[in-house]
């Protein structure tokens, strides 16, 4: 059986070089490449003609982030994000956008490639990751959509709308429903506390 095909897509040349070196000691993967960006990546690379899976990093120059596994997903190959959080959120939010596997970096380059064989097998592990918070299971698609709206667009009801393809009016009324889920009150009954909660569990990405 050939060996499946990887890259690495990660800033810090140290964690493609542990990949590399992992890889060399195992006959079941194959090295192909590292880069520094999703950008960087030629484009023979991106195709599964000759790459197998990227292990690709969420915090890269240029592309990065959840933007990130979206382009990596169109070129038809299999991802498993190699990420420093731990946060489950972030991790099936990749999922969802089209990685296969997820792994915290807190683990070692050999349980990346567990992953990969893995994702090559058509499993969908998430390795290293918290669990995810009671308060964000109970959370709709559409509450977790307006949180990550907020980190990336601010409070305002005009921009929010305008992000959303709503209304002002509905924005009005998912805040103040969100308000109730989470149980704010008093002076934590903010916008600026939901952002500061959006961001703390990942929805900034």
């Amino acid at each position: 059986m050939a060996p499946i095909r990887i890259i690495s897509v990660d800033d810090h040349p140290v964690i493609s070089d542990a990949i590399r070196a992992a890889c060399e000691r195992v006959d079941d993967i194959e090295f192909v490449s590292g880069f520094s960006s999703l950008d960087s990546v030629p484009s023979p690379f991106r195709s599964p003609e000759h790459v197998d899976v990227v292990v690709l990093d969420l915090s890269l120059a240029g592309t990065r982030g959840l933007a990130a596994v979206e382009s990596v997903a169109a070129w038809g190959v299999k991802i498993v994000v190699f990420s420093a959080t731990a946060q489950a959120l972030v991790a099936q939010d990749a999922l969802d956008r089209g990685a296969d596997g997820f792994v915290n970096k807190a683990m070692s380059t050999e349980h990346a490639l567990d992953a990969v064989r893995a994702v090559w097998r058509g499993e969908r592990p998430m390795v290293g990751v918290d669990p995810l918070p009671d308060a964000v299971r109970r959370l709709t698609t559409a509450q977790r959509h307006l949180l990550r709206s907020m980190c990336a667009h601010g409070t305002r009801s005009a921009a929010l709308a305008g992000a959303m393809g709503v209304r002002p009016a509905t924005i009005d009324n998912m805040v103040n429903d969100l308000f109730n889920e989470l149980g704010l009150t008093g002076n934590d009954r903010t916008r600026e506390a939901l952002v500061r909660w959006a961001v703390e569990i990942g929805f900034e990405v």
